[in-house]
């Protein structure tokens, strides 16, 4: 290893860098601490490493012409930003890259799981805890930063070199998650109403608490509830999770025991909300200006969709809770934009099938819908339930659940349907049919989702895939074509809808903004398929109400 500054690269030489960060806060993603060291590696046997800001400076300066390389891009490139201006640029990130390849096959991909995949050798981390109490290096945490870094350039051959073996142009990182990184990094916070925040929580509290008195046990209590709910039914139930008291409440024949089974699930969904997402979040997670700065993942899920952490804003309760919603504000003297896409997973679903009847109906820009009423002569909202629960290839056991009828009548709905729009049901038999082959799905970018075919919910997985990975995609191409656009102000990426706090006297032209970024994904991940928007503005997040959910089982 070299102490000081690298050489100058050859053009466009992949270079690895890896950062470390002396006396840094536990949440990860709000870069604070003290600049530690940088180490740069071009391979295993040339190291370089530096230790103070100027040398940063000049660095990044010499490396200009080289390809970056990165494990976590959005972390290193959001901790260099603090001392050095990066303009935009492409990056090659083990971690992302690792989750196209692999995402479904593989669960975890810190930089020591790949090291162990593709070297067959365990970074040791002990080390790493030692930059958090300190402010000088040791030969310790020099050999460990550049480790590191040595990692993270021989993992980068053995990818490039597996994506030239398949004939991968990985286009799903390169067009998709690679832009969505840099504008992550420039979201703006959300404002939250904190009085309004812990007002609800004690009001979640006290439904709680009521709802527990009116039952006269405690049905937080395992032992409890078995014994309440076996006076009703006649036997005790095998358990008491959420799975098992839905199955009860959704069961007409079994009466009584339906409503208490219901009854128990408010309980504990109150009781959550107000332990959950209490005083203790708003301590947490809320800094000056009642602003919350959430840790934004590109790829989330197997799908591709974006997460986030720390606070974890996909996981607030409010499609259960919408009054959630109404206590997330713009910032200070701006106004909301909500918007996400019309049927957008109906549309996906047009793009695979090319159903003829579906894609009519989308041409003619009339209700999705319609012609699942009309097949099933059935209302729009069981028709909505319908038409998605077999885009996620839902059971008829479990359409019998979400509409509250018998076995047989859910799967004569689905037969209706199907034959109604021909072209979705043999999509799903050749989606299926191909991911038992491949032993994976992908979605219209081209990302893999790899399936268990020894799980029984591959075939779900075969349909259900390529639809919302389909989702994810435009979700992300329409964030990161706003970031290329004057005055990005997303704050928010939550499963399919995108929020901007913007300032009032722009809303409009903003509204138009993000309704052509919507338009824009959509030829790009779904050609020939028309997309419209919804956009709506406003001054909390409850304008545009949330979507009810259709899958208990995912997000």
């Amino acid at each position: 290893m070299i102490k000081g500054l690298p050489r100058p690269p050859k053009p466009h030489e992949p270079v690895a860098l890896d950062i470390e960060i002396y006396k840094m806060g536990k949440r990860l993603h709000r870069p604070t601490g003290m600049f530690a060291c940088l180490s740069i590696a071009y391979s295993p046997d040339e190291v370089y490493q530096v230790y103070d800001v100027p040398d940063l400076i000049k660095t990044m300066e010499i490396l200009d012409e080289a390809k970056w390389v990165f494990h976590n891009s959005l972390f290193d490139l959001a901790h260099l930003r603090r001392w050095v201006r990066i303009d935009r640029r492409p990056v090659w990130d083990t971690l992302l890259i690792e989750t196209d390849i692999f995402g479904g096959y593989y669960d975890e991909f810190g930089l020591d799981d790949l090291a162990r995949r593709w070297l067959r050798r365990k970074l040791p981390k002990d080390t790493r805890e030692a930059f958090g109490g300190t402010e000088s290096m040791t030969p310790e945490m020099e050999d460990y930063a550049a480790q590191d870094a040595i990692a993270t350039i021989q993992i980068f051959s053995e990818q490039a070199n597996y994506l030239r073996q398949y004939h991968d142009d990985l286009r799903c990182y390169w067009e998709v998650d690679e832009p969505a990184v840099w504008a992550a990094m420039d979201m703006k916070p959300i404002r939250v109403d904190v009085d309004g925040w812990l007002l609800l929580a004690e009001e979640n509290k006290a439904t709680a608490e009521r709802i527990k008195e009116e039952l006269g046990f405690n049905p937080g209590s395992p032992v409890q509830t078995k014994k309440a709910l076996k006076e009703l039914l006649g036997r005790s139930p095998s358990d008491t999770r959420a799975e098992t008291l839905k199955t009860i409440r959704d069961e007409v024949m079994y009466g009584p025991a339906s409503e208490l089974a219901r009854r128990i699930i408010d309980y504990r969904t109150y009781k959550k909300a107000s332990s959950s997402y209490g005083e203790k979040w708003i301590e947490e997670n809320v800094e000056e200006g009642d602003l919350v700065y959430s840790g934004w993942r590109i790829t989330g899920a197997e799908t591709g969709r974006m997460s986030s952490r720390s606070p974890n804003l996909q996981n607030i309760p409010a499609r259960k809770m919408p009054k959630f919603r109404s206590l997330f504000l713009p910032l200070p003297g701006e106004t909301l934009i909500v918007a996400d896409v019309v049927a957008q997973e109906p549309r996906i679903a047009a793009w695979w099938s090319k159903d003829e009847v579906l894609m009519g109906v989308l041409e003619r820009d009339e209700d999705v819908y319609a012609p699942v009423m009309e097949a099933a002569g059935i209302p729009r909202d069981p028709a909505k339930v319908v038409f998605l629960g077999l885009l996620y290839d839902l059971s008829e056991h479990g359409l019998a659940d979400r509409l509250h009828i018998s076995k047989d009548d859910a799967k004569r709905l689905m037969q209706k349907v199907l034959g109604k729009l021909k072209g979705v049901a043999v999509w799903k038999h050749k989606a299926k049919a191909q991911a038992f082959q491949r032993e994976y799905a992908v979605t219209p970018t081209g990302r893999k989702v790899w399936l268990n075919l020894y799980n029984y919910q591959w075939e779900r997985n075969a349909v259900n895939a390529p639809i919302q990975g389909g989702a994810a995609d435009m979700t992300k191409l329409a964030f990161s074509w706003l970031h290329k656009q004057p005055n990005f102000s997303v704050t928010m990426v939550v499963h399919d809808e995108i929020c901007a706090s913007v300032p009032i006297d722009i809303s409009g032209a903003y509204a138009t903004l993000i309704r052509d970024a919507w338009v824009e994904a959509g030829k790009r991940v779904i050609p020939g398929v028309p997309i419209r928007a919804d956009v709506k503005i406003g001054d909390n997040w409850g304008i545009k109400q949330a979507k009810p959910e259709i899958d208990d089982e995912g997000e």
